[in-house]
This record gives structure tokens, sequence and C-alpha cells, in this order.
């Protein structure tokens, strides 16, 4: 992307046009960022710079060729990943960039030309874990999934519940102890990994009917497991703290960290899918069967 030097000319000229945007009766409008909404086209490049109302901005020229956000300055638009680059609306309509040049609301093209170089872009949106909180309801079956913060769901049947926690793959969200992903159809519902569609919906009657003498109450704390453990087969260890994370080591050294939460009697990895439980006899069982015993990290 050519950059000039800003003139001091230009730089007022657009200030003050911005300035003048929208007003009437002699009162000045506000500048706010819904009047950058939209997607705008160089007037002289083929260029394209789209403004989103979560923040967010993309550039085009070869297709995508870059995210951010953005923030405002007064009556400028700044993108937050190099100050130097703003851009102000024209009084007419249209926008200026900091260097002075023209831009007009426009679309994206349909297509790209590829006689140019130009390839459709391969943008996919960004999907976060808040885009699933809620209560889904199975299509089919009288199946509830409440995904909540934190890295917890819950599983909701007329006769049983599992809570359990969840992270992000891509796009999709990985319910651990189920072995599923969901993902968005695009239409307001998800599509678990077996096909199944879910919808929004509310928790069931029989969620606030439960007797909660008869619920499951864990017999064991996040206490329970705090220390080094190391695998009884590999030269692993895992170290829980009693501040909510975690190290994992190899024979190298050490290889990951992160938190930790309890779901029932387990202690689940925070985005790993690992779970461990006491095994009655002073170790531990991973989700896969294999022990660890209480040990302590070797001199590296």
């Amino acid at each position: 992307m050519r950059i000039r030097k800003l003139s001091a000319l230009l730089l007022s000229l657009a200030m003050l046009l911005g300035l003048l945007s929208g007003c009437g009766g002699g009162d000045e409008a506000e500048i706010t960022a819904e009047d950058f909404y939209g997607c705008w086209e160089y007037a002289d490049y083929d260029m394209w710079v789209c403004f989103y109302d979560d923040g967010t901005f993309e550039w085009y020229s070869d297709g995508l060729d870059s995210t951010g956000t953005y923030s405002m300055d007064g009556v400028e638009l700044h993108l937050d990943d190099d100050s130097e680059r703003f851009f102000v609306t024209d009084g007419e309509g249209g926008l200026m960039d900091w260097d002075g040049d023209a831009l007009f609301a426009s679309e994206l093209p349909d297509t790209w030309d590829d006689e140019e170089g130009l390839g459709a872009p391969d943008y996919e949106p960004e999907v976060n874990a808040e885009d699933f909180y809620g209560v889904w309801e199975y299509a089919n079956q009288d199946v509830w999934v409440y995904i909540q913060g934190g890295g917890t769901y819950e599983w909701i049947s007329e006769y049983s519940s599992l809570s359990a926690g969840y992270y992000m793959d891509g796009v999709e969200l990985y319910l651990d102890g189920l072995g599923l992903t969901v993902s968005l159809d695009g239409e307001g519902n998800l599509i678990d990994s077996d096909g199944e569609l879910l919808f929004p919906s509310e928790l069931p009657d029989f969620y606030y009917e439960w007797d909660d003498e008869e619920d499951y109450s864990p017999t064991v704390s996040s206490d329970d497991f705090v220390g080094c453990w190391e695998y009884t087969d590999t030269y692993t260890w895992v170290c829980i703290y009693g501040d909510g994370t975690y190290e994992w080591y190899d024979s190298e050294g050490l290889e990951v960290m992160g938190n930790y939460y309890m779901s029932g009697d387990e202690l689940w990895l925070e985005d790993s899918g690992m779970s461990f439980t006491l095994d009655g006899s002073g170790g531990l069982v991973d989700a896969f069967g294999d022990t660890l015993f209480l040990s302590e990290l070797p001199q590296w």
C-alpha cells in the first residue's frame, strides 16, 4: 500500500470537512464510528476497506490483505495497528485517508479477476466461544446443552446430566467428556459433529425441580490434586498448583502451562481436553487410563 507524506493542507482540509459533515442550523454534528460503517473503495486504486460495528476492519486488494481493530480519536477513525493511519469523513458522503486519498461507499467485488492475479478471498469470520453461550436444545431429542462462560457446559436430559469443560478448535467448540464438536450453521442454530441440529432454547422446567439433596456432590477438591505427579510409563510430569494453574513437563523441561478447573471429582486442564481423577491409593489416573504417582521434578 502506497503511503505518502501527509501535507498539512490536506490534513486541515480533511478534518474541517469531517467536522462540517452532517451539520445543520449552525450546530456541529457528532462524528461517531457509525459514520464509517460499511465498505469503502478507493477512488484511484483497486483497494477496499470495510469497517464493522464490532470494532474490526478488513483491508482488501488482492483478496483479503489484513484485518485488525480500530478506535475513534475525535473525528478521526484510527487503525489500531498503526497510529499514523486514519480516516475522516469528507462531508459529502465519502472518506479521506491520512494521505489525502478519497474513498467512496461501495461493496466488495462478487468475483476477483483471475487474469490480474486476484483470487477470491478465503477469509472466514472469526468465531469465539462467546458465540456459543446459552441454552441449546436438540431438534430430534429431549436433550439440552447449556454452554456457560468459564469454559464449562452442562449436558442435560430428564434422567441425567453431565458437567464438563469445552475449548475452541478452530471455528468449532469441542465438548470434553462427549467427544463431540458443535459449530454455527449461519442461521442462528448449531450443528454437532453427528449432523444433529440444535436450536436456541431455555432450560427445561425439571432442571429447576431437581432435589438439591439428591444432586451429586463432589467428594474431592482441587487441593487433593496439588503437587507434582510423574507418569508411571513415560518421562512426563504434571505439576498442579493451588492457585489454579498447572505446568506440564517432558524429559527436556517445561512444555506447556495453563489453568485447570474441577468438574465433579475430575480435574480438567483447560485448552487440552485432559482430565485426572484420584485412583484411591494416592495416585492419579488420566483420561486415557495412564497412571501417575506423586514425585518431584528432576534437576535439568
